[in-house]
């Protein structure tokens, strides 16, 4: 009974010490955008273009995210009345570093005379990423097409080393604010 009471308390106890950071970034729009126009149709096309040189399966998981939300993703803009156009810009790693500032006093003697020496700073490097992405929504509702443009801007807290969870968050992040703009006019 000790030994449950003993594991159940220090569950207790440690329950909140881990620590997710995968939510830890933003998306930013330069422009707010306001979908009012609704598509003829319910098929998309999705033009990508990285000029960054960074790898991103954007395309891929925009895809299947149209898909699951009842749009049919075609290959010739001819077809489509929704048109999304796509250009990652950058994203790049950035340095940021941390001064924290120590002080050091010491004393010495050697070959025959004394010194002293004294230190003030230390620094820690860290990094953050940030990346841009400019979008285009081009709709068409059978009488006129209706475009709404901004930049969308990513960026993680520092502390993150891996470009594969970055890539995968970067991924998610942008193609969920895209169909956000879209949600109410499928």
């Amino acid at each position: 009974m000790k030994k449950q009471i003993l594991m159940l308390s220090l569950l207790f106890i440690f329950t909140g010490c881990a620590q997710t950071r995968f939510n830890d970034s933003v998306v930013r729009q330069s422009e707010p955008i306001f979908v009012d126009t609704k598509p003829k149709n319910s098929k998309a096309y999705i033009r990508f273009i990285n000029s960054s040189n960074f790898e991103s399966n954007l395309m891929d998981i925009l895809n299947h995210k149209l898909i699951q939300n009842g749009y049919e993703v075609v290959h010739s803009k001819k077809n489509a009345s929704l048109l999304i156009d796509l250009n990652l810009n950058y994203f790049r790693r950035n340095r940021v570093v941390d001064t924290r500032p120590t002080i050091g006093f010491g004393i010495g003697r050697g070959s025959g005379s004394w010194g002293y020496g004294f230190g003030m700073e230390s620094s820690n490097n860290d990094y953050f990423y940030d990346a841009q992405l400019s979008l285009k929504i081009s709709i068409d509702d059978g009488k006129k097409e209706q475009n709404y443009m901004t930049n969308l801007d990513y960026q993680n807290t520092k502390g993150y080393n891996s470009i594969k969870i970055l890539q995968d968050d970067f991924d998610e992040r942008i193609s969920n604010q895209i169909l956000r703009y879209l949600k109410d006019y499928q």
